[in-house]
């Protein structure tokens, strides 16, 4: 008698298929990594034949692109979750800044995948291009509104200085370096103590208002 997964996977629809198949590579590169991934091990983690996912993904590449913009919109719905719970501005940036760290060291390897440039030029999908485009709008429109007065090249400059010291910590939880130096059983807490440590407005700039 077929197994209950096989039926369900007899059943999909090609929406239905697409997104099976997306979901299950993200699981694949979650914990073996991104060089683990094929389209055959994908359709055989969901019960389907070996030419299934080619009806949607013409090779790995198209398979990753897809991939990277599913993590890119699951990141990017954690950043404005944190940021829409905030009352002001500037602690609608230090909780970004919590959120980009926790969300980089609960999922390593697909965070890892993500900031690759292999899937940011002129030949990454529109909906992927998209996902990018909003990760850094929704940076840039945050610190915007903290520095109403400044140019455009200094909201850039904060911007990339506000990345930058996130990102670092991000490294830091991801290697378990910043618990060697730091141990800690809340990562979002202890990110925002070192956001207020370092002091935002200091670190990227003195035009906060």
């Amino acid at each position: 008698m077929p197994s209950a997964a096989k039926n369900k996977a007899n059943g999909y629809h090609h929406g239905d298929l697409r997104a099976a198949l997306i979901d299950a590579a993200m699981v694949i590169v979650e914990k073996d990594g991104a060089s683990a991934l094929s389209l055959r091990g994908v359709a055989k983690a969901i019960e389907v034949s070996p030419a299934a996912p080619y009806h949607h993904f013409k090779d790995k590449q198209k398979l990753m692109a897809a991939i990277v913009e599913a993590g890119l919109k699951k990141f990017n719905q954690a950043l404005e979750t944190a940021a829409n719970e905030a009352d002001c501005p500037h602690k609608q940036l230090r909780d970004l800044g919590a959120a980009y760290v926790v969300f980089a060291a609960e999922n390593p390897k697909l965070f890892e995948l993500i900031q690759t440039p292999d899937f940011a030029g002129s030949t990454a999908p529109e909906g992927l291009v998209a996902e990018r485009s909003k990760n850094f709008n929704i940076l840039f429109e945050t610190i915007r509104v903290c520095m109403p007065s400044a140019s455009e090249r200094q909201l850039r400059t904060a911007c990339a200085a506000a990345w930058g010291l996130v990102h670092g910590i991000a490294v830091l939880a991801i290697d378990q370096r910043l618990n060697a130096v730091l141990p800690h059983e809340d990562l979002g807490r202890t990110t925002t103590e070192l956001i207020e440590q370092i002091n935002f407005a200091k670190a990227i700039g003195s035009g906060f208002q």
